[in-house]
Parts: structure tokens; sequence; C-alpha cells
């Protein structure tokens, strides 16, 4: 009986946990909890009303569910699961930002975060949390600056496949570079010149996409910078490590046609100091396949050429670079830079040329092969000085630049006739450029309240750029190679740039102004020293600058600004030695050629919704001796290439960017321009005009299914367009990339570039005599593979005022 008894408590006892337990797990299972909070604007307070709130699963960063902030800025999110999870808080022209370690339980139901303080994204004070995302876009006064960071197409690549991304900036066949159509453009690096790109925009394609945090495009810079480059500026940032102890970047890289590079790039921060060093290797294979049709006419003679052609380049390039940052104390800041970098080029084409007469018989037929090796050494040097005075932005700076360029460069054409009969002529060419560039300046910032603040500065620029070329030529009757004289050449080109610029700038309330003047005085001097001929030059410009804006209230601003600027002629556009490129085809320079002037007008309006974003801008500009590429047939029948003035050119057109997140996991990007040009009288030839009409749009879109992983597309499409001389047809392409973040440090990407391979450049040409069609085909399609490792970058940063970035908790 006792033991029944004992058992019959037992089972009781028993059911009465069970029932216990499963109470437990149903009011477990049934558990709703609560999160609110509210969304304001770090700096101003003011509410952030349409902000997006996303909640991801901290687990494994899937999406859960979120809410949109009312008209004062309050979010609720009801009915969520215990667990962990983190909050995604993001506002159009804000850098998003993330509150982790959220976790609701029986015992802690209702979170409310309190104020979650957004950085607008042009504030100038706001720094770089650890787990904020930039936008794609960002304007500031005068700017729009483009984060790359999530551009996931340009992965693995260089420079210029960066700039292929960005709106209003094109780049044609041979990698050259125009900002709202003019090829006028000065190339800053963090805001400081570089020799490296003083020779041409082939320098870009030796820049890591991964080692570039922003490209800054600049339509109306301030007087401050150098009024040279009528369409503007675009200023490439690199990536700087802010953080305590050592960290950097290393990347790897390979892809089709030979596509490899690799960089590493190690930082170390103690205190005042800060010493940064690196190392980047890239290569690639570049090249083209095309077709071309010319016909000219010379007194009663038609001649009609076909050619098929085909051009390679492989490139190497190896680079270092140092640095060291010393702030001796708080008001003196001593910086020291020092780059090398070494280039290989070796280039290699073929083509098939066959001439008929207008009656289509066959009065020539030829293979032509050329070939070229090239090395380019260039060394960059710079001391910058920063001394703070009594008060905040009351400074001195002083900054100093050195830079060589050389180029030791050897081309051979060979040309093989097969009819009427066989014969052969060849061209040997040994070309040594050295380019040297020596830059003083120094500027002042008097501020007289917060607002307030008047700038002056002096800047000199020393530029020399010596070529020396020689020819030599073989035929069949010339067993060895002969010095020709009459094709070499040695010339010298010295520019000296004298300036000094005054600032001034205010803000009254919510409207703001900056109006400013620089003078710019230019001595320049070319020597052709193979026929003792000198030009020589020195003139006095003024480039003023003025720019208005007003906040019509938080989401909405008016931006208004002008500026003149100048482009002067390179001294290639100069030099009026004919080089022979090959047998049919030859370019000179134009020693008369003068520098031209652009006075340029903008007006956008900034305007921020819930979801998105978008800037309408119009923009109108006048360019005075505008000069340009001219072709000419010349009496032996051959093709020339030449520079130009035209009397004038004026466009003006509409631009829109907008940016949005119609869904959590979605980003659209889309940007387009629509313009009108006319370009009037070619100085040596009378009468001629050309109009046109052109549009241009780029969409991008990026898809997020979970926190690590990113997809990206981006499409392009440009209108047909009309020069002074022909047109070019339209051009369009897609490419794709992809972004997994493997681990906090370690990330993979993928990348397809032009994935339908519709990349073409078709244009045509006529003049006096002639008519030219070209047809070409770059190896544009191709894929990569890339990793990217993050050393020590889960360290914190400090905010620039000292405060502590936001991690885990809702306060800023």
């Amino acid at each position: 009986m006792r033991l029944i008894r004992i058992l019959g408590i037992a089972v009781i006892l028993l059911s009465t946990i069970e029932n216990i337990k499963s109470q437990d797990k149903s009011e477990e299972k049934s558990f709703r909890g609560k999160i609110t909070g509210n969304v304001v604007d770090r700096n101003s307070l003011f509410a952030l009303p349409g902000a997006t709130l996303s909640l991801y699963k901290y687990s494994d960063s899937t999406i859960q569910t979120g809410a949109i902030a009312d008209r004062k800025g309050n979010f609720e999110i009801k009915e969520i699961p215990n667990g962990k999870y983190s909050l995604k808080a993001t506002y159009i022209g804000y850098a998003q930002k993330f509150v982790k370690n959220i976790e609701l339980s029986r015992t802690n139901s209702t979170i409310n975060l309190g104020q979650i303080g957004l950085s607008l994204s042009l504030s100038e004070t706001d720094e770089v949390n650890v787990t904020a995302e930039k936008p794609h876009v960002e304007f500031s006064a005068g700017k729009k600056i483009f984060n790359i960071e999530k551009d996931i197409v340009a992965s693995g690549g260089n420079a210029i496949d960066v700039l292929k991304n960005i709106p209003s900036v094109e780049v044609d066949i041979d990698n050259n570079v125009s900002l709202r159509g003019s090829g006028s453009v000065q190339f800053l690096i963090n805001g400081k010149p570089s020799t490296m790109l003083s020779s041409g925009t082939s320098a870009l394609e030796q820049i890591p996409a991964s080692m570039i945090e922003n490209i800054e495009i600049i339509t109306n810079p301030t007087a401050k910078f150098d009024a040279e480059g009528t369409a503007g500026i675009i200023n490439i940032n690199m990536k700087k490590e802010g953080n305590n102890g050592i960290n950097g970047i290393a990347m790897i890289n390979a892809g089709t046609y030979d596509r490899y590079n690799a960089s590493l790039n190690v930082n170390y921060k103690l205190d005042g100091l800060n010493i940064n060093a690196g190392y980047d290797f890239y290569g690639s294979l570049w090249g083209m396949d095309g077709s071309s049709f010319r016909r000219t006419i010379l007194e009663d003679s038609t001649t009609e050429m076909n050619q098929d052609f085909f051009h390679r380049r492989r490139n190497i390039s190896h680079s270092v670079k140092g640095g060291i940052e010393y702030n001796i104390n708080k008001n003196n800041q001593l910086i020291i830079n020092a780059s090398y970098r070494g280039s290989n080029a070796d280039r290699s084409g073929e083509s098939i040329n066959i001439s008929n007469n207008i009656l289509q018989e066959n009065t020539d037929k030829s293979n032509s092969k050329n070939g070229e090796i090239s090395t380019s050494p260039n060394i960059d040097l710079s001391l910058n000085y920063r001394l703070t005075l009594n008060k905040k932005f009351h400074e001195l700076t002083f900054d100093a630049f050195y830079s060589t360029d050389n180029d030791d460069e050897s081309t051979t054409n060979h040309q093989y006739f097969t009819f009427p009969i066989e014969s052969y002529y060849g061209q040997n060419s040994i070309g040594l450029g050295k380019d040297k560039s020596i830059i003083l300046q120094s500027d002042y910032v008097l501020p007289f309240r917060d607002s307030t603040r008047l700038e002056a500065g002096i800047k000199a620029i020393h530029k020399i750029m010596d070529s020396d070329y020689q020819n030599f030529t073989k035929a069949d009757t010339i067993p060895d190679w002969v010095l020709d004289q009459s094709k070499s050449n040695h010339y010298i080109y010295d520019e000296n740039v004298y300036s000094a610029y005054l600032i001034f700038s205010n803000k009254v309330g919510e409207f703001s102004y900056s109006a400013g003047v620089r003078a710019e005085q230019t001595i320049t001097k070319g020597e052709q020293k193979t026929t003792n001929n000198i030009n020589e030059r020195n003139y006095l410009d003024f480039f003023p600058n003025i720019s208005f804006g007003y906040k019509l209230d938080i989401n909405h601003e008016l931006q208004l600004s002008y500026s003149r600027r100048i482009e002067r002629p390179r001294s290639r556009f100069l030099n009026p030695f004919v080089e022979y490129m090959d047998y049919y085809n030859v370019r000179y320079g134009n020693p008369n050629l003068k520098p031209q002037y652009t006075n340029s007008f903008e007006l956008g309006i900034l305007q921020n919704y819930s979801k998105f974003s978008i800037t309408p801008s119009i923009f109108y500009n006048n360019t005075k001796d505008v000069f340009d590429r001219f072709t000419v047939l010349l009496p032996d029948g051959k093709i020339g290439m030449t520079w130009e003035n035209m009397s004038s050119k004026y466009s003006y057109g509409l631009e829109i960017n907008f940016s949005g997140d119609p869904f959590a996991w979605l980003r659209l990007s889309l940007d387009g321009s629509y313009y009108k040009y006319v370009v009037e009288g070619i100085q040596s030839y009378e009468g001629q005009k050309r109009e046109d009409f052109s549009w241009k749009t780029r969409l991008n879109a990026t898809i997020t299914p979970m926190k690590e992983l990113n997809f990206q597309i981006t499409g392009y499409y440009t209108a047909p367009s009309e020069n002074i001389q022909g047109k070019r047809f339209s051009s369009y392409g897609v490419d794709f990339g992809a972004r997994y973040d493997l681990h906090e440090n370690l990330t993979l990407t993928f990348r397809a570039s032009d994935i339908f391979h519709t990349r073409t450049w078709h244009s045509i040409s006529t003049g006096t005599g002639f008519y030219y069609d070209n047809d070409i085909h770059p190896l544009s399609q191709y894929i990569s593979l890339g990793f990217q490792y993050k050393i020590n970058q889960g360290i914190k940063q400090k905010q620039r005022n000292g405060e502590d970035s936001i991690e885990d908790e809702g306060m800023f």
C-alpha cells in the first residue's frame, strides 16, 4: 500500500511538472515583444519622417520585419518573437546606421532605443561609423561624391572601370575620360595633383579599384582650385585607415584576358603618429578588333580602302608607396608621402589593307604589322605642413610636390605590299620622354564666425616636358635601318603658372554664399630643337567663381553656381613635328593653338524623401576658342590629324540623379542627362557649324537578399551624337557583380563585364576630300574573381569631435 501511495504521488508530481513545462513552452511560443524609438538628424535633432527601419535576425542576418517612422520620427515595431536582433535605420541622403545586440525576452519585452541620430551625407564632421553604410551618392556644396564601396561591378578592376559607372563621366575606346561631353578634365588624387596623371589617363589603369574610397565630381570648382580643366575636376580619394594599432587591406584578383592584380596596404597608428605603406601589382591584356572604310578624293582620283585590324596591349605595373603623418602637437601637423610606380607595356597589332579605284579595281594590297615596347617609371614626393592657429578652422598650410615621369619606348611598323608588286617599307622609332613637375603652394583660412570665413592662397607650378624622338627607315633597296632626320624630332616644352586667390564665404540663416577670384599668370616656351624654332607666350587671366545655397527645409536645398575656367593646349598639341603613325596616317601639332575659356552656370535642387532622393540640375556652358582634334586629307593621300581652334561652343541641358530604396533588399540609382551643343566656325575652315541633341542614361540596381550577400547590375545607354566633322553611333552595355562576406574581415567578389558583348565604338568622319567610317569592338567581355581581407577592421573608430561611435546602443 505504501509503495502504491508513493507511486501515485510521483505520477501526480510528474504530470504537474509536464503541465508547467508545456505552459511555459506555449507562453514562450506565443510571446511577442516590441521595439520603439525616434529617428532624428544627428546635428539639428530634426525628426526624419518616413525613415525606414529594418529588423534583422542576428544569427543569420535574414530580414524579419520593419517599420516606417511617422511625421515626428517615431516608430514602433510590434509582434516580435523573442530572440536577438539588429536594426538598420536608413534615410535618403543620410549614412545608414545599425543598432546591434537587441535582445527580446519575457523579462525584457519592450525596448525603447531612444533617439537614433543619422548623419547627413554632406556633413563635414560626420566620421565613418564601423557599422554604418554610406549612400551611393552624397551631395555637398559644389560637388557630388560617389562612394564606390558598394560598386561591385568595378571590384577587381581599376580607376577606369570605376569612372565608367559614374554619372556624367564617359570613357571612350582609348580610355580617354570626358565629363559632360568635354575631355577638358583636371584629375586630382586625394585633392592633390600628380604627374602620374599629367601624361594621360592611361595611368588611371594602374590604380586598383579596391583602394579607392570615393570619386568627387566638381563641375564648378571654387577659386581655391587651379582654373585648368574647363569641364571641371575629378578627384579620386584613396582609402585611408584611421584605427589605432596595425590595420590594412590585402586584395588579390584574377580574371580572363590575363587580368591579374594584387595589393597590400598597411597602416600603423599610435597617438599622434601614423605610418602607412603599400604595394600594388596590376596586369592586364587590353585589345580591340575592328574594320574601317575610307574614301579619298585627290583632284580627279578617287580611292577607297577597306581595312580589317586588331590591336593588343599587355600592361604590367608595380607600385610602392609610403607615408608618415605626425601630429607634433595639437596645433602642428606634418605629412610626408612618397610613391614609385614602374609600368611596362607591350603592344602589337596587324591590319589587312585593300585599296580600290572608283571602278572597284584593286590598286593596292598590303599587310601592316606594328609593335611597341615601353617602360614608364614615375616618382611622386609630397610634403604637407598644417598650422592650426588660435581658434577652430583658423589655419595656415604649406604644400610642396615633386614628380617625375619618364617614358622610354621603341616602336616598329612593317608594311608588306603584295599588289601590284611585292615590296617592303619599315619604320623603327625610339622615343625618350622626360616630364618633371614642381609645385609649391600655401593656403590661409581666417574664420570670423562659425559660418563666415576668408580664404587666400598662392601657388607656383613649374613643368618641363622633354621629348626626344628618332626615326629609322628601311626598304627593299636599303638592307639596314637608316636614321631619317626628316622624321626625327627633339621638342622641349616649359610651362610656368603663378597664381593667387581670394574667397569669402558666409551663411545667414538658411542662405549661404561664396564668392572668389583667382588670378593666373601663364608663361610657356616651346622649343623645337630640330628646327631651332621657339614659340613663347605670356598672359594673365582672372577666374571668378560664385555659388549660392538655400535650404528650403531639411529635405530640400537649392544650389546655384558660376565659374570661369581655362584649358591650355598640351605640349603635343603644339609641337608641329609630323609623326608617322603608320603608312597611311600621320599626326602633328599646331603651334598657333590658343587656350580655350569656358563660362559655366549650374542650378540644382537636392530633394530628400522618405524612400528616395532626386536631384535635377540644369547647366549652361559657353566656351571661346574651343579646340579639338581635326582630320584633314594631305596632298600625298595620307590622313592627317591635328588640332584647331573653333570660334565658340556652347551647350545646355538637364541632368537628373535619382536614388532610392523601394524595398529593404533593393537599392536603385538612375542617372540621365539630355543636352544640346552647338559648335561654330573652325577658324581655318570658315562657315562650318554643327549642332545636335544627345542624351544618355545609366541604371544601377543592388540586391541584398541577406546582409552578407549583394548582387549588382549596371546598365548604360549613350545615344548617337554629332561633332564638328561627323557623328558617333549609340553605345550600350550591361555589367554584373556579386559580393559575399565570408567573414567579418574576408570578402569574395565576382565580376562579369559586358555580359551581352554589346559595347562597340562606331564613328564616321567627313571633311574636304575624305569620308572615314570606323567600327571598333573592344575586348570588353570578361570575368574576374577576387578576395579582399581587412586587417584589424573591427576596432571602433572615434568621432572627430571625441564621441564614441555607436554600435550597440541607440543613443547618438
